[in-house]
């Protein structure tokens, strides 16, 4: 029973930090502790310890009596729009070269140790893809995953792949990588071609082409791939194959503000 009520009263805190963070817009960007218990109707004792703990998480911050919403808000702002940024400017391009190679087309961003998919482009192929939007798999035996991490910094490069290695890396078809430094061999090679090839390491029989999209700053913050069978994609076209990815990534990235190539 007290387990019961513990549980009920995370759940009611949760939900009213997040009313206080809706409260925030564009037309309105600043509350104080009185206004927000007025306009939730909530206790100012409770409103106070909630408005603490989101300021202490770098949710809201506070100038004088007024509070607005704090960097790590508008981080994830940033993420989003980001992300919806891709998908969008992404679409036309994906769908054509779906139509040129007959195989399916993802879009795969950074999630901790994982590589998820904002964008799948299906095809009539048969083969069963271990892939759908918003579902996520290891960076280190993906296409995706692995051009992400290849042009990671240094420092954030290390730390992922010391979780990775932390969390073991499943062997799933008999050419997964299984040893951290195997993985970091690869990786510089990697970064050095521009692509990445993934080639019966996910799923037996079943290959990825991927190649870096870059936002305006340069930075990497997402891969797109084509995904098929290790028969047709790695075989004689290959560099057919690797030539079109790498030039749809271009366009990608050059639609969303990278004007280096």
């Amino acid at each position: 029973m007290v387990q019961q009520e513990n549980s009920k009263y995370i759940l009611q805190t949760v939900q009213n930090a997040a009313r206080i963070l809706t409260l925030f817009t564009l037309e309105r960007d600043e509350w104080n502790l009185s206004e927000i218990s007025k306009e939730l109707n909530l206790d100012i004792s409770h409103v106070r310890r909630l408005l603490t703990t989101l300021e202490q998480e770098n949710f809201l911050k506070k100038t004088g009596k007024k509070y607005a919403l704090g960097l790590d808000v508008l981080n994830l702002s940033g993420i989003v729009h980001s992300h919806l940024s891709i998908h969008l400017e992404a679409r036309p391009i994906l769908q054509q070269l779906v139509n040129e190679v007959g195989e399916a087309i993802h879009i795969g961003v950074l999630e901790g140790t994982r590589v998820n998919y904002l964008d799948k482009l299906e095809t009539t192929h048969p083969i069963k893809l271990a892939s759908q939007i918003g579902k996520w798999n290891p960076l280190y035996n993906t296409g995706c995953g692995k051009i992400i991490l290849s042009y990671l910094p240094e420092d954030h490069l290390e730390e992922v792949l010391q979780k990775i290695e932390k969390q073991g890396m499943i062997k799933s078809t008999s050419n997964t990588v299984t040893d951290i430094n195997e993985l970091r061999r690869q990786l510089a090679g990697i970064r050095n071609s521009g692509y990445a090839v993934s080639s019966n390491e996910l799923q037996e029989g079943v290959a990825s082409i991927a190649a870096p999209i870059h936002d305006y700053s340069g930075e990497v913050i997402a891969a797109v791939s084509i995904t098929g069978s290790c028969k047709k994609l790695c075989g004689d076209e290959i560099e057919i194959y690797i030539s079109k990815i790498v030039n749809a990534a271009k366009k990608i990235s050059k639609k969303i503000g990278f004007s280096s190539y």
